[in-house]
């Protein structure tokens, strides 16, 4: 009966709008601009702009990048000419180089996304992924053109778990097979999307979802799955107030506010995990801490604004890269946009990785 009464307390914060989060003591940490990794991601050929900026360890001495709508031409006098979009492409760095970029071409020699869905439907946006031993699993938005023409002309209508089932191989050649995630209450108004962060810690792989009421993100849960088995759906297991169970439908929030993208990692100099994420957008690069995976989740505390917002250019994306960071530090990148979509071919000072780095005491 006390687990049931805590369930429903819970529900009700979440039907109040929030929980209240642990203890909520700021974090002594200085940030600023890191131009010397901004440089390494400025191309002129090839890739020359795109967003999202996931990273994951996929050997021990490269990082996979996987970046979302990308601009594939050249740069010329500032400007990005002979260029097109495609909506997703990876590259692979090795730490202090500049990255090598792959996408996909199709049957004319024309870039198209490396990711695509498999019954030809939408297409797919990256978001969080792990290495497993013998595999990449990664999570990728379901999504449609409502108004091609319009920066927000678009609709998420699900999660696909992407699996690349030789991850050692070049990109171009990486065989891959995905299944949508079924965690949705039915209703059309209130759905369950997991994969904006993911970690493996310990025995588990953890991975961030939200709650979406009516098309509004409204609080974060997590699930958890044995580690290597990520891709057998039936081991997931939701936490419930304080027990990991297999009915996603009764998950409990963990946090009161749910990003579109972000990022979770241990931090050494802390010995915390935290959470860096940004709201929609909203200039703030947020920072939350805990003692675990799961939480409770401290107050989100703002590290950084993003000095690149206008009444035109916005920005959004932000998360972290411990891949490239040391034990006292964290890289983080947020992505800058317009309004106006010719903007993005107009100059070339949009639209790429914006680098930062969070110096911890």
């Amino acid at each position: 009966m006390r687990r049931i009464l805590r369930i429903l307390f819970c529900l009700i914060l979440l039907s109040l709008g929030g929980l209240r989060p642990a203890g909520a003591v700021d974090v002594a940490v200085s940030v600023h601009a890191a131009p010397e990794l901004n440089g390494l991601f400025r191309t002129t050929n090839g890739w020359i702009g795109g967003d999202a900026a996931y990273s994951l360890t996929l050997r021990p001495d490269t990082t996979l990048w996987l970046f979302g709508d990308s601009i594939i031409g050249e740069v010329r006098a500032g400007q990005r000419v002979n260029a097109t979009m495609i909506h997703n492409a990876v590259a692979l760095q090795r730490r202090g180089q500049a990255p090598d970029f792959f996408h996909g071409t199709n049957a004319a020699g024309k870039a198209e996304a490396l990711f695509q869905p498999a019954d030809g439907a939408g297409y797919l946006w990256p978001l969080a992924g792990v290495r497993e031993r013998w595999a990449l699993q990664l999570f990728m938005s379901r999504v449609h053109a409502t108004k091609p023409d319009s920066v927000w002309g678009f609709d998420v209508s699900g999660i696909s778990l992407v699996t690349v089932t030789n991850p050692d191989d070049p990109p171009p050649q990486w065989k891959t097979r995905a299944v949508d995630l079924p965690f949705s209450d039915g209703a059309s108004t209130v759905q369950r999307q997991f994969g904006w962060a993911a970690l493996n810690y310990g025995d588990f792989t953890y991975i961030y979802g939200s709650v979406n009421r009516a098309g509004k993100r409204v609080a974060t849960v997590i699930a958890r799955a044995p580690l290597g088995k990520l891709g057998q759906l039936s081991t997931w297991r939701f936490l419930a107030v304080d027990e990991w169970q297999p009915d996603f439908r009764r998950g409990t929030p963990i946090c009161e506010e749910a990003p579109p993208e972000g990022s979770v990692s241990w931090q050494p100099a802390l010995k915390k995990f935290v959470m860096i994420y940004m709201n929609d957008l909203s200039p703030r690069i947020n920072l939350r801490t805990a003692a675990t995976p799961s939480g409770p989740w401290s107050a989100p505390q703002t590290i950084y604004q993003c000095a690149e917002t206008t009444s035109s250019v916005f920005c959004y994306a932000g998360k972290a890269h411990p891949e490239l960071s040391g034990p006292r530090e964290l890289v983080l990148t947020y992505a800058d946009n317009s309004t106006n979509f010719s903007d993005l071919f107009k100059t070339d000072a949009l639209y790429w990785p914006k680098f930062v780095t969070c110096i911890f005491p």
